[in-house]
């Protein structure tokens, strides 16, 4: 039996997690099964619903529309994959074989009217982060028992394009995966200018120089397009890195790489 879900965030906030039976309703008045207190929310905004078995997506004659992949809609069906913004915020359709269920992590479901009770089964990794693990150096090796206590520690964080993950010059010790989507890496020039460095795609992950330093961001991080993300917080990689001394190699590799890039880029004389 498929199972339809919608995966919520607002900003760079936790996911919610909402099953879709029949119906959901969302907006910012306490009547709605999701309820969204972002600004950009009408009272009564959208409506997502079964028909016949097809999920469809509906606006509720809102203030500020509802978007499906970015073109506005009154009414359109849904496929697993897509997105939704309500106003400002996002959600991500998606549907699973029931017997499958729809992991992703036990901080991320953070729920409202609706009751999600089954986490992980069997203390096993989490299925949406199995993929971006293995293919990830510095975890790709990882004993599993280890790799399932982070994904079920790891936080989705779905981002709007333009929007900026980190900052440079700010403080956080995050690491970040990339699970879709595209991220573009920034730096500045004297004059304050951003510099393109580099793009990171699926299963490409940032965030070390800080991690491994607590030094602010060496460098701007922003969403090239919708982007999908896995956290990795201080608090939960600081023992792994710990106890695996090769973790650590492989994050000083990539630290002192992306570090002299950034550095070149700085240097690249100027066209005239």
């Amino acid at each position: 039996m498929i199972q339809s879900y919608l995966i919520a965030e607002e900003g760079l906030t936790k996911g919610m997690i909402f099953p879709l039976d029949s119906r959901l309703t969302i907006g910012r008045g306490e009547e709605n099964d999701i309820r969204l207190t972002h600004s950009t929310v009408s009272r009564q905004h959208t409506v997502v619903y079964l028909e016949d078995g097809q999920p469809f997506v509906q606006d509720m004659e809102s203030r500020n529309g509802t978007f499906l992949n970015g073109e506005r809609v009154e009414k359109a069906a849904l496929s697993s994959g897509d997105i939704v913004w309500v106003g400002d915020v996002a959600l991500r359709f998606l549907q699973e074989n029931d017997q499958d269920g729809i992991d992703v992590g036990g901080e991320t479901q953070e729920l409202t009217h609706t009751d999600v009770s089954r986490g992980p089964a069997g203390g096993e990794l989490p299925a949406r982060f199995k993929e971006a693990f293995s293919k990830v150096p510095f975890l790709s090796n990882f004993p599993q028992e280890e790799l399932t206590e982070v994904g079920q520690a790891a936080k989705l964080r779905l981002v709007k394009q333009g929007t900026v993950i980190v900052r440079e010059g700010d403080m956080g010790r995050s690491m970040f995966i990339v699970l879709e989507g595209k991220a573009e890496v920034l730096t500045q020039d004297d004059e304050g200018k951003d510099i393109h460095v580099s793009y990171l795609e699926d299963n490409e992950f940032f965030g070390e120089i800080s991690f491994l330093t607590a030094a602010p961001r060496f460098a701007t991080v922003q969403a090239a397009e919708d982007t999908l993300l896995c956290e990795l917080s201080y608090e939960s990689m600081k023992e792994v890195v710990r106890q695996s001394p090769a973790v650590k190699d492989i994050l000083n590799k990539y630290y002192r790489e992306r570090l002299r890039e950034l550095q070149a880029k700085k240097r690249t004389p100027k066209s005239t």
